[in-house]
């Protein structure tokens, strides 16, 4: 079920008396929006667009766009400041208030309501700004800068809670080389990996097209291969690029189980279980 649709199935149920549930588990990302993030972003505005995307919530109102409250705490620490990536050195403010206004004046962002700070000691407490996010809204085309583009279809579909660990526990450089091998296989609408076998990727050749030194790309993948969102499956010779396999949460043919913000170690173990999101465990788990 794609993401318009799910929304009017929430519309639905919502009339006939149901509980109201806060955003969706999942989000649904065209690749024609992720690729033209990936050439045109910095690595820390394709870090803001990528949280917004995993905070965005769908509008309940007939006619009303959905929004996305993003703040500059949230993209220095996705996780909250309890999390081990609290630890690492993390972009400062005039960074990411750079970031922020690249990716609105590429047009990937809206700004909905301005964000506010705190006014004085024991007054009103600051409030993130809200976003409208173009490329979850059904019949919008990337922007005009990004025509030249070659036209993608599909869709990627992540947990959202994933997304802020990946967010949190990547570098921005190893996240945009992860998000431009993300474009680089068809998917269907659903998000599931039409061809699961290994490519091949070189760093010279990914430096290339994603104009980034090729000491940091081959860092990045070094990065996701021990992180195991990539695995090697052979080793590069001479000419020959070496061999990579997506981890099976990127492919769409099995779901992940969300883990508990602020931990991004079960996020790691539930790419080798492979449960399901809803919190039913997984095929091979014990019964109690």
């Amino acid at each position: 079920m794609s993401g318009p649709d799910r929304e009017r199935a929430e519309k639905r149920r919502l009339r006939k008396g149901g509980n109201w549930k806060h955003g969706e588990p999942y989000a649904t990302i065209p690749l024609d929006w992720l690729q033209a993030a990936v050439q045109r972003l910095s690595p820390l505005g394709l870090r803001v667009w990528f949280l917004a995307n995993a905070n965005w919530v769908p509008s309940l109102r007939d006619g009303g766009r959905g929004r996305a409250v993003l703040g500059y705490g949230m993209v220095r620490h996705p996780l909250g400041l309890k999390s081990e990536s609290s630890r690492s050195i993390q972009p400062g403010h005039s960074r990411i208030a750079a970031a922020f206004r690249e990716a609105k004046q590429l047009g990937f962002l809206e700004l909905a309501v301005a964000g506010s700070r705190p006014s004085h000691a024991g007054g009103a407490s600051g409030k993130a700004a809200e976003f409208f996010v173009p490329c979850r809204e059904s019949g919008i085309r990337p922007p005009s800068l990004l025509d030249k583009q070659p036209w993608l279809g599909g869709k990627l579909r992540l947990p959202n809670d994933f997304m802020r660990a990946l967010a949190a526990s990547l570098s921005p450089d190893a996240l945009r080389v992860l998000a431009f091998v993300l474009t680089l296989r068809p998917r269907d609408r659903e998000g599931k990996l039409l061809d699961v076998t290994p490519m091949l990727l070189s760093a010279t050749a990914l430096a290339e097209a994603l104009k980034m030194p090729r000491s940091t790309v081959a860092v990045a993948l070094k990065s996701l291969t021990k992180d195991r969102r990539l695995s090697l499956e052979a080793q590069g010779m001479g000419r020959r690029a070496a061999q990579y396999c997506l981890s099976t949460v990127f492919t769409g043919h099995s779901r992940v189980r969300t883990a508990a913000p602020g931990n991004i170690r079960r996020h790691q173990h539930a790419l080798r279980t492979h449960g399901n999101i809803q919190g039913v465990p997984p095929v091979d788990a014990k019964p109690r």
